[in-house]
């Protein structure tokens, strides 16, 4: 069960969540849309982000890049390039700073974060894009997997 508490609160205990109500038939991928919108959860430690310039240089923004190429092709449209990877890395950061997760799913090597919202960009429009985050465990520094249009 997942429990979340704000405080002192545990509002497991409460009986908030509705897989524990009498009756409820919420499967566990409702219950997490559910605790999902209740609670708007953010990224942890999302002021710690981290983006390495591999990720962005030669993935993100590489056109010969096997699976990055099309995500190169949609983030240079916006003004994004290799020679300033860090505006790119800078606004991914934001991004997960600004908006709720959307999903959590839990490993043995830590947690992976899905984190959706529009994207500040240099020719000031602003894209829906899906980030995708890895805390490992005892970490305290989410790393950047990936980054997409949605």
């Amino acid at each position: 069960m997942t429990a979340w508490s704000i405080g002192s609160l545990d509002f497991a205990k409460l009986g908030i969540i509705a897989r524990e109500m009498p009756g409820s038939i919420v499967d566990s991928a409702h219950q997490t849309r559910l605790e999902q919108q209740l609670f708007k959860m953010n990224l942890p430690y999302a002021e710690r982000a981290r983006v390495e310039r591999k990720k962005i240089a030669e993935y993100l923004l590489s056109p010969s890049h096997a699976d990055g190429s099309s995500k190169a092709r949609f983030f240079s449209r916006f003004g994004f390039a290799v020679a300033q990877w860090t505006i790119l890395a800078e606004a991914l950061k934001k991004h997960g700073r600004a908006h709720p997760v959307v999903s959590s799913v839990e490993s043995k090597h830590g947690t992976r974060y899905t984190v959706d919202g529009l994207l500040h960009t240099p020719d000031g429009r602003a894209p829906r894009i899906r980030t995708v985050w890895m805390l490992s465990k005892n970490s305290k520094s989410p790393r950047l997997i990936t980054a997409y249009p949605i």
